[in-house]
């Protein structure tokens, strides 16, 4: 898919020099909205890729750091329920979690 990818994103700079130079505007339009929307959805590709990694057990997590926030939280706040949409990935630096319909504590651990 890539490669496919990185085809396409060339055809379409081609194809903006000959709508420039030989006055196709609708051409040139067109493949001026496409070269940016390609190159995104090569980023977005290339992002998925490292989410497969870190799933088969690269746990690196340094290039996810770019799109984490920092967040505090008191003791006995609620992060979420069982039966909650899962929109949010948390990753704990200190503390644990006290599973309340389990019985569990999930204590910190730095690997």
């Amino acid at each position: 898919m890539v490669p496919l990818r990185i085809v396409s994103m060339v055809c379409n700079a081609c194809f903006i020099v000959y709508g420039y130079f030989n006055p196709a505007y609708p051409t040139l339009i067109l493949n001026a909205i496409l070269l940016p929307l390609n190159a995104l959805r090569l980023y977005l590709i290339q992002l998925v890729y490292r989410v497969e990694d870190a799933a088969r057990g690269d746990f690196l997590l340094d290039w996810l750091k770019p799109y984490m926030s920092t967040r505090r939280y008191a003791e006995g706040y609620t992060l979420f329920r069982k039966g909650d949409v899962a929109d949010t990935m948390f990753y704990t630096v200190t503390g644990h979690f006290r599973l309340v319909e389990s019985g569990l504590d999930v204590p910190y651990s730095n690997g």
